[in-house]
């Protein structure tokens, strides 16, 4: 009877899988890095950073160098800049060969070349189908006993990689994701140096807000800080191959849902500040919009706290059903601006189809906690924001959060550091 690895790869897995022919030798652990434009920033993790790390450790480098068709000839371009610089490294030929192991300073780099006439990404195709090309191509080494870890480490150009990277191996079968801590690093003084910090406080209020709430998605959703464990990844079928950005939301989310994510707080990932337009959303697209803001004199506006203290009546009603005979209770909170949220999202339809599936409370309770994932928190709080409470200026909503015991009396550099320290308290 064929495993689940097995099926997966007979019949979801991107066809670059094939390129694990190219690996003969065996390694200890494997890192799965994208490129779309970035031939400093990977230039300068392969040669320096990863080449430090590859002194003491055992490791394969799968490089998913890629571009769109329609791509600006600058991007394709940088790509080929680093095609050339990985040729003159390894005295090979990169740019019309789709998969190629070269040797490289301290390790191997499995380099997939999807940046060449006829085998670029269509225009809907992007990191998503990169780190899934990447991670496919893993998940078939480990299958033939290539590499050693059952962890896919994923990450980007723009980090430097701690020492002990490796080194983080929680119970396989108890987790299904690690993230790492991170800490954005090298900030620039100017408009788009205060708008990383301001962003990366506002990753951390939002993972403080959901731990507040009791939810189980309080995770932070960074892709070039997570390792996705083998087996998980061939339950929740890899990455969305159709994903621009995000790709590492919809993935953990699923993660999830199958075993609790592993935060660390013992590596942590220094994320390089940098202007990015290489995704439609998330830091780099954050960054830019805060920063064009500036210049307008807009303020950087968040999260009323209030979502969460709405967030969380969701979760406490939840964990005072004793039974399912419970339905009857909505009278009692219908006009409560978490129920009325709840709703937006078919809330009552949803819940009364988990019942008739569920044979006792706690099976339902599972059923519901699957059933309202980060997506739709995500949703639960935009509906708010929209119809009760309105972003509000970044200080003030810090200054109302019940959730924040910190002093916010401070520069943003001191604050963000101020969060930092107290994200610590919450990972393992």
């Amino acid at each position: 009877m064929k495993n689940n690895t097995t099926k997966y790869l007979e019949n979801y897995a991107e066809k670059e899988i094939v390129f694990s022919e190219k690996i003969k030798e065996f390694y200890e652990n494997i890192i799965v890095i994208p490129s779309y434009n970035e031939y400093f920033e990977i230039k300068d993790l392969l040669e320096y950073n990863l080449t430090l790390m590859g002194e003491k450790n055992s490791f394969l480098v799968i490089l998913v160098i890629n571009a769109k068709e329609n791509s600006s000839e600058d991007i394709k371009s940088n790509n080929d800049n680093l095609i050339s610089f990985l040729e003159e490294k390894s005295d090979s030929n990169l740019k019309s060969k789709q998969g190629e192991l070269i040797r490289f300073i301290n390790y191997d780099i499995l380099v997939i070349n999807r940046s060449f006439e006829n085998n670029f990404f269509t225009e809907k195709q992007g990191v998503g189908l990169a780190r899934k090309i990447g991670c496919d191509i893993a998940l078939k080494l480990f299958e033939e006993n290539k590499i050693n870890s059952p962890w896919i480490r994923c990450t980007d150009g723009d980090v430097i990689i701690p020492d002990n990277y490796f080194e983080i191996n929680p119970n396989i079968k108890k987790y299904s994701c690690i993230v790492y801590d991170f800490y954005h690093d090298q900030i620039t003084d100017d408009s788009l140096g205060k708008a990383l910090i301001l962003y990366e406080i506002y990753l951390r209020y939002y993972f403080f807000g959901l731990k507040y709430a009791n939810s189980q998605y309080s995770f932070y959703t960074i892709g070039s800080c997570m390792a996705i464990s083998t087996d998980a990844y061939t339950q929740v079928r890899g990455f969305s191959d159709s994903k621009e950005a995000g790709e590492d939301f919809y993935m953990m989310n699923k993660l999830s849902k199958i075993k609790p994510i592993f935060q660390t707080k013992d590596s942590i990932l220094k994320i390089k500040c940098r202007k990015s337009d290489r995704v439609p959303f998330g830091t780099g697209a954050s960054m830019n919009k805060i920063s064009n803001n500036f210049s307008k004199e807009i303020d950087y506006n968040i999260d009323d706290p209030r979502c969460f203290d709405e967030l969380k009546k969701v979760y406490d009603f939840i964990e005072k059903i004793d039974s399912l005979d419970f339905i009857d209770k909505f009278s009692e909170i219908k006009e409560e601006i978490f129920f009325i949220a709840l709703k937006s999202l078919s809330f009552e339809e949803n819940i009364t189809k988990l019942i008739k599936i569920s044979s006792d409370i706690k099976t339902f309770k599972k059923h519901f906690h699957n059933w309202f994932d980060s997506f739709k928190i995500l949703k639960f709080i935009h509906f708010i924001t929209n119809n009760y409470y309105p972003l509000l200026n970044w200080k003030i909503a810090l200054s109302n959060a019940s959730f924040i015991d910190i002093n916010l009396d401070t520069d943003e550099k001191e604050l963000r550091d101020r969060f930092y320290e107290k994200n610590l308290t919450f990972l393992e």
